[in-house]
């Protein structure tokens, strides 16, 4: 039976501009570490009062779920 270790990340994009560079900036770092992304979530801005996190105006909160095989 194959066991997984999964990890969430929090990834905070500043400027919208960049967007797809950033993002594919830090899937691919995890990539190259031996995470697979499992799924990924934009949290929206009025879910950072209940999470206590109060990124810049204009930034955007995405979650992403990985996971790496334990051998």
């Amino acid at each position: 039976m194959k066991k997984f270790e999964y990890r969430v990340l929090p990834i905070v994009i500043k400027d919208i501009d960049k967007l797809s560079n950033t993002l594919r900036s830090h899937l691919d770092h995890e990539g190259y570490n031996g995470w697979e992304l499992v799924q990924w979530s934009i949290i929206p801005p009025s879910a950072f009062i209940a999470a206590m996190m109060t990124p810049c105006c204009n930034s955007i909160l995405i979650l992403a779920t990985f996971k790496k095989e334990v051998h």
